[in-house]
C-alpha cells in the first residue's frame, strides 16, 4: 500500500533550471535531507514557485540525495519551467489531504463477530471481522491458530472462560510475535474476559494483551 509522506520545515530551491517536460529535479546541495526517504511506492508532494507567484505541484516518487524523481503537473496545476533559485516545499496541499482521506483511515472498518463456545482449537477468519468473540469450554484448552494479516491490518480476539466448571488455558499458534511468546496467560477466573491484539507491522507480528481480574 502507497503512503503519502511529509515532514516539517522542508523548504529549499532548486539547484538548477527545471524545463516543463523533465521528471527530476535538483534542490540545493545538502537540503533533500529535509524532505522524507521514500521506500517502495510511498511519495510527497512539493511545491514549487517562483518570485511572480507561479506555483506546480509536483508528487516525488523517489529521492536520492539532492536529487527528486517527480510526476509533473499535480493537484490541479500546469507544468511551468523554472529556472535556479525558484522555492521547493513540502506544503499542505489539496492532493495530500484527499490522498489521507481516501487512504488507510477511510478504510478501515471495525466488523464485530460472535464465535459463539469454542473446543481445543479456534482459528479465527479476518475475513468474518477484526473484532472476534468466544467462549471457553470448561477444562478445555484451547490452541488459537492467528491468521495471516495484511500490513497495517489488526486483529482483536475476546475470549470468555466459561461461567461454571474449571478454567481453560489459551496458546497462540500460527504466527511469532516480536514482542512476547506464544503462550499468553488469559484469566483464570470463571466468566472473565481476556483480549488481545494482534497487529501485523509489515515487519513483525506484534501482540497486546488485557487480562481480566
Amino acid at each position: 500500500m502507497s503512503a503519502v509522506l511529509y515532514s516539517n520545515n522542508a523548504s529549499t530551491s532548486l539547484a538548477a533550471a527545471v524545463t516543463n517536460s523533465a521528471t527530476s529535479l535538483t534542490v540545493v546541495s545538502g537540503t533533500g535531507a529535509l524532505f522524507p526517504s521514500i521506500t517502495n511506492s510511498d511519495y510527497f508532494y512539493v511545491t514549487i514557485e517562483n518570485a511572480s507567484g507561479s506555483r506546480e505541484i509536483v508528487k516525488a516518487t523517489a529521492r536520492a540525495a539532492d536529487s527528486l524523481t517527480i510526476t509533473r503537473a499535480q493537484d490541479g496545476t500546469a507544468a511551468l519551467s523554472w529556472n535556479a533559485g525558484d522555492r521547493v516545499d513540502l506544503r499542505i496541499t489539496k492532493a495530500m489531504l484527499d490522498d489521507l482521506k481516501s487512504g488507510p483511515f477511510k478504510a478501515y472498518s471495525e466488523i464485530q463477530y460472535a464465535a459463539g463456545t469454542i473446543g481445543s482449537t479456534w482459528s479465527p477468519a479476518i475475513a468474518n471481522g477484526n473484532i472476534q468473540y468466544a467462549i471457553l469450554t470448561s477444562a478445555t484448552n484451547c490452541t488459537v491458530t492467528v491468521p495471516t494479516l495484511s500490513t497495517g491490518q489488526s486483529l482483536t480476539l475476546t475470549i470468555k472462560q466459561p461461567a461454571s466448571g474449571t478454567a481453560a488455558t489459551v496458546i497462540f499458534s500460527g504466527q511469532t510475535f516480536a514482542n512476547m511468546a506464544t503462550s499468553i496467560a488469559a484469566s483464570t477466573t470463571l466468566g472473565k474476559l481476556t483480549t488481545w491484539t494482534i497487529y501485523n507491522t509489515g515487519s513483525e507480528y506484534q501482540i497486546f494483551c488485557v487480562v481480566g481480574a
